[in-house]
């Protein structure tokens, strides 16, 4: 069963925080799994296997 974790580059990041109002998260960071939490686990994809198209 493979995974696919997609990542970006440290610059796209910088240049994303730099264009959008609000705090971007990143995996690790302060606050980034309470941020990520849903009402309903039942939609949380990010421990799903998934496969890149």
């Amino acid at each position: 069963m493979n995974t696919f974790t997609p990542t970006l580059d440290g610059a796209l990041v910088r240049q994303l925080r730099e264009a959008v109002h609000g705090e971007i998260l990143q995996p690790g960071d302060p606050g980034y799994d309470e941020a990520r939490k849903v009402y309903n686990a039942m939609h949380d994809m990010s421990s799903r296997p998934t496969e890149p198209s």
